[in-house]
Parts: C-alpha cells; structure tokens; sequence
C-alpha cells in the first residue's frame, strides 16, 4: 500500500485564491520545521514498527529540505551525537543552524554538500538590528534571560521571564513574547546592567553558574499580558507564535485543541477569529532562537489525521495541509 502527500492550501487573514493540490512522497509528519529564504527546512518524524509492523513506542526523525512549491529539494542524515528530541533548529547568519538543549554541541548546513557540520558553537540569538544584538538562554524551571547587547558601546543589559522569548520589534519598541507573556521594552537601557557574573558570554560556557547571584529582574519592563504558568508549562492554553499585521502585533493561541488569533486589550487577549480545531503546534523543548525569522510552524490534527504547517506571510496566516490519501 502507498501512501502520498496531499497538499492544501487554506488561506486566513487574506483574501487570495488557494493554489492547486501538490503530492509530496514522504510518508512521514514535518515536527521541528523552519521556512526561511523560501525553502522549508523540517525534521519528519515516523514511528518505528516491529518486524509484524506493530508499534514499538519509538520514533525517528530525517530532514528534508523542501522547495516553497513542496518539492523536496534533499534528505540529509542526521549527526549522530544530536539528540533529536532535545534541538533547537533556527535561521542566523543566511545559515540553518541546529543545536543541542543541553550542552552547546552545534551545526550548521552545508547546503552545498548536503550535510551537517559541526562547530564549537553557534550563540542564542534571538533578534538583531542595527542597535542591538539580543540573545536568550532557557533555564528550565528557573526560567529564561535575556540580554541586549549595545552594538555601539558594547554594554549588555539584560532582563528575565518565565520561558525564552521571540523578540518582534514594532514602532521602535521590542515586544519580549513568551508561551505566557507579552512585554515590552521601551529603551533597553533602563534594563538592568549586565555584571561580569550575569553577562550572557560568562553564563553560555555553565548556565549553573546562574545560581550564584540574583539575576532576576523586570527593571525596564512594561508587561502587556500575563498568561497562568502552570497552564502554559501543560501546552493547555499558550502563545504559538505572533506576528505585525497593519502595524498591529497579533498572536497565535493554541487553547487545549483550537487554534485562534489574539491581540491584547487592557490586558486580556481578544480574539479576532479562529483558525481550526482539534489542531496542535510542535513545540520543542529550548525551540526559540531567532523565531521572528522562521515563517512556519508544524501541526497536526488527530481527528483529520491530516498535519502540515501554519506560514505568516505578509501579515497573513496560511495553512499548508499534507494529507495521507491510501492509493494502490
């Protein structure tokens, strides 16, 4: 029995007619998956069967890299000392990176050569412009900080929040968005200063060491929205992804199997309209660098048995459906 991938395009926020259907052979759904410079670059996760095709518990994830028309353009094989379910992959630098949660193991894509290399270590940046260089560590349970790196006089000023961030800028000001929060900066220099012992280049080389001072700070902060840990940290009521539409930031929430978009009113998210139900995000652990760089997320939906991605183009949400259609 074969099995193709159907694609369809489904178009929110926007009028504009959908393309055709598109087949697409991978028998398999996208997970960890980053779409920059027009090419998809996602891991593919398929379960693993016993020799009676039964289920053993156990998955495998490949990577493949995708043409905007979904073509597959390569599979590359994984490195072997990455552990696939704690990764990180993200756009810096017009290279795709991936790296490990818990140690800084790191590669880059020779897209040339079709294979991953690695390196020492690639930084955790989160945002840059022509002012600022932002990066972020995550440290689990004792939350994530943030440092903003003054490129002209390089002076780092840094702040804290419960989940690493993605970082949008809009009308000058840098809007700090986590799984529970939506805060702003207003001038980065009325954040807290950055000692030796709480700079992001002491703190990278042993995130331990971020238990030897009192690093937490929301100096500088304006919080715009407050979401409920506990609620967030279960995946049951989050902030997906956000994005500037009309000069306005708005936000994907995922709310215990729908999908909706937000903005934030005194406070409290309104809800604009409703993008599906019985569908859910990827989320990876540590998957925040550089987020306001990827266009798309994965998803899927269990009751559809259908899963594909959700893009933000233009200030647009599309949804990408790759269904699995039985032929003979």
């Amino acid at each position: 029995m074969k099995y193709n991938l159907i694609i369809i395009i489904l178009f929110l926020v926007c009028a504009c007619k959908p393309k055709p259907e598109l087949k697409l052979q991978v028998n398999s759904a996208p997970t960890l998956s980053v779409k920059y410079d027009n090419k998809y670059y996602s891991f593919f996760e398929v379960n693993i069967l016993n020799e009676d095709k039964s289920p053993t518990g156990l998955t495998k994830k490949y990577f493949y890299i995708l043409s905007d028309d979904f073509k597959i353009e390569n599979k590359i094989d994984l490195p072997e000392n990455v552990d696939e379910n704690y990764i990180d992959l993200f756009a810096n630098h017009d290279s795709i990176f991936i790296k490990n949660y818990y140690d800084t193991t790191s590669f880059y894509l020779d897209e040339e050569n079709q294979k991953w290399k690695e390196i020492n270590s690639t930084d955790d940046v989160v945002f840059e412009d022509d002012k600022y260089y932002i990066t972020a560590l995550d440290f689990g349970e004792w939350g994530s900080r943030i440092w903003f790196k003054d490129k002209k006089t390089n002076v780092e000023y840094e702040t804290s929040s419960s989940f690493a961030p993605e970082v949008i800028k809009l009308d000058g000001a840098y809007y700090i968005i986590t799984d529970k929060n939506v805060d702003v900066v207003a001038n980065p220099h009325k954040l807290k200063l950055s000692t030796r012992k709480s700079a992001y280049s002491y703190l990278r080389k042993d995130p331990y060491k971020l238990f030897s001072y009192d690093g937490y700070s929301r100096q500088g902060i304006t919080e715009l929205y407050e979401g409920d840990f506990m609620i967030a940290e279960s995946r049951k009521f989050f902030i997906v992804k956000s994005f500037i539409k009309n000069k306005q930031l708005k936000h994907i929430i995922a709310d215990d199997g729908k999908l909706l978009i937000a903005t934030i009113e005194d406070g409290k998210l309104k809800l604009i309209s409703t993008i599906g139900d019985n569908m859910y995000v990827y989320s990876g652990t540590g998957y925040y660098r550089n987020r306001n760089l990827n266009q798309a997320l994965a998803f899927y939906s269990p009751s559809k048995k259908a899963y594909g991605y959700i893009e933000i183009k233009n200030g647009h949400v599309l949804l990408h459906y790759l269904k699995n259609l039985k032929s003979h």
